[in-house]
């Protein structure tokens, strides 16, 4: 198949005609947008391994609708060694079938998918990676950092200036980039619409986190998880390594 040609402004300064790119091979990766985790990770991994690409005679393009501003700011912070271009018109999106419906809670739009092509010299596509997935670096877990419960429904209504928790000892999660989900399980028919503010308050904690370890991993709703008043068996012993110049250890 044929590479479909584009025109798109580069953090090169310069307009990337993709027929007049001369390389080996072309790797072009779609994204859905600047400075989110996802992307972050997926985009990093290419500059870190960008030298092994070259070698092979490999040129990387990152392309998603953002403005070329929008890409030129995240490439200064990134340090990219590569270029990224801008397709506000989704014009390459749609040439590459990487501009299509996505679903999301049950709920249908038109979005970007993360998608990836292999161009040979000969401008053909011999390779594509549809819907890729992005994994956390360092162990893909998630960390529980709230949680609150209420009987059917009943006292959400006061909530007004809404809920707070300290999540200071989880400041070495929610640092640089990080990616939040929510979990909301109720039994009405409302709709639930969920703000999240972190305030920021200057100064030195009481004491540095060293690590953080998962007790029990119940992230789920309860109807795939622990049912509320139900018995269980869930085993709450776990092994923790602890360094032998820990200060403190809190639980």
């Amino acid at each position: 198949m044929k590479a479909p040609n584009f025109k798109l402004s580069s953090t090169s300064g310069k307009t990337v005609e993709l027929s007049k790119v001369k390389s080996k091979f072309i790797i072009i990766y779609f994204y859905p947008k600047d400075n989110t985790s996802g992307c972050t990770i997926e985009t990093n991994d290419f500059n870190k391994l960008l030298s092994k690409f070259e070698k092979l005679g490999c040129t990387i393009f990152g392309i998603s609708k953002d403005s070329l501003e929008s890409h030129e700011k995240w490439s200064k912070k990134l340090n990219l060694k590569f270029e990224l271009l801008a397709d506000e018109d989704k014009t390459s999106l749609k040439a590459y079938k990487a501009w299509a419906k996505k679903k999301f809670m049950g709920r249908e739009f038109m979005g970007i998918l993360r998608t990836t092509f292999l161009i040979n010299p000969e401008g053909k596509i011999i390779k594509i990676w549809r819907n890729v997935k992005v994994k956390d670096q360092s162990t893909g877990n998630w960390y529980e950092i709230a949680r609150y419960i209420t009987p059917y429904w009943v006292g959400t209504q006061q909530l007004q200036r809404g809920l707070e928790f300290d999540v200071t000892d989880f400041k070495m999660l929610l640092k640089d980039s990080a990616e939040l989900r929510i979990y909301i399980e109720n039994w009405t028919t409302k709709a639930d619409i969920v703000s999240i503010d972190f305030d920021y308050i200057v100064g030195t904690p009481d004491y540095e986190n060293y690590a953080i370890s998962e007790v029990l991993n119940l992230h789920s709703n309860s109807i795939s998880g622990v049912p509320y008043g139900v018995a269980h068996n869930v085993d709450l012993e776990k092994s923790i390594l602890i360094p032998n110049d820990s200060e403190s250890i809190e639980f």
